[in-house]
């Protein structure tokens, strides 16, 4: 598949749904979402990643539209990134408006799965986070929507009661996480269904050595191809996930050339009981293009 077009409408025969990260690094528009509805089958998902600007992460403001540029100070506006706090409130509600109305199509079609909100390793426990859920919430209205934290705080035993207590409330689902350990923004791999619509594991990858590293590109942290017995171990977690919960998505998030696909194909196989282990030859890299949604 040598195009966009060509390359979602293959995935898609592939695999039943795809996590879309472009929309963490940039706006969104309606164009392109009703594009993804008519290039896909009736049953396919799209999770999708908010932008940078909505969970509080550093943002390339040469990747901004030139409406949301111009908010910026002078001093600001070739900086090499930016923070929500930079903006003025009512810049900040647009970019939320302009979000929730260039996915609309995908709504409407009943292919958005989730907008998942991506916390950075910052985001630790307090007030002034516990409160940004309920707005974030209401920001959403009743489109579902996903939350992964990236502080190990987060996860403490006296913590996590509250925290999962809270994403019911708010009917959020808590994505858990398969990624290396020992960091600051490391949690461990718990389950909790905080919403019975739908669950979500993610999975990162476990390369330990890159995971916090900031000399190396952004996709060498995510540079690991899990083994059949490393994904078959969390078929008993899957199992009591799926009594819980009407919906479970597994997204694989360690993108290097084709590992997330490789995996994804292989963690159906397993589910299904068809999985046959291959030589290392089988699945090694064939290093094509990231399969994305566009």
């Amino acid at each position: 598949a040598t195009t966009a077009e060509a390359r979602l409408r293959h995935y898609a025969m592939q695999l039943p749904m795809v996590e879309v990260d472009a929309t963490y690094y940039a706006m969104p528009s309606e164009a392109t979402s009703q594009r993804w509805v008519e290039r896909t089958p009736s049953h396919f998902i799209f999770n999708i990643k908010a932008h940078s600007l909505i969970t509080g992460h550093p943002t390339d403001p040469s990747r901004l539209p030139q409406w949301l540029r111009d908010d910026l100070p002078l001093r600001l506006r070739n900086a090499h990134n930016v923070y929500a706090h930079h903006f003025s409130r009512s810049s900040l509600d647009e970019v939320w408006r302009r979000f929730l109305s260039a996915l609309a199509p995908l709504h409407s079609a009943g292919k958005l799965g989730a907008i998942m909100l991506q916390f950075p390793k910052w985001f630790t426990p307090s007030r002034e986070s516990a409160a940004a859920l309920p707005l974030a919430r209401g920001r959403l209205r009743d489109w579902p929507a996903s939350v992964e934290v990236r502080n190990r705080e987060w996860l403490s035993d006296r913590i996590a009661p509250r925290l999962f207590a809270l994403l019911r409330d708010l009917r959020l689902s808590y994505v858990c996480v398969d990624a290396p350990q020992g960091w600051e923004s490391s949690v461990p791999p718990l389950m909790s269904v905080t919403n019975p619509e739908l669950a979500i594991i993610r999975f990162h990858g476990r390369r330990a050595e890159t995971w916090e590293s900031r000399h190396q590109d952004v996709t060498e942290r995510f540079r690991y191809l899990y083994s059949g017995e490393q994904l078959t171990a969390w078929l008993g977690t899957l199992s009591r996930t799926i009594d819980e919960a009407r919906r479970v998505h597994l997204t694989f998030n360690n993108n290097k050339w084709n590992y997330a696909t490789t995996n994804a194909v292989e963690m159906n196989a397993i589910i299904a009981g068809q999985y046959t282990a291959g030589t290392d030859a089988s699945r090694s890299p064939a290093r094509p293009p990231r399969q994305t949604a566009t």
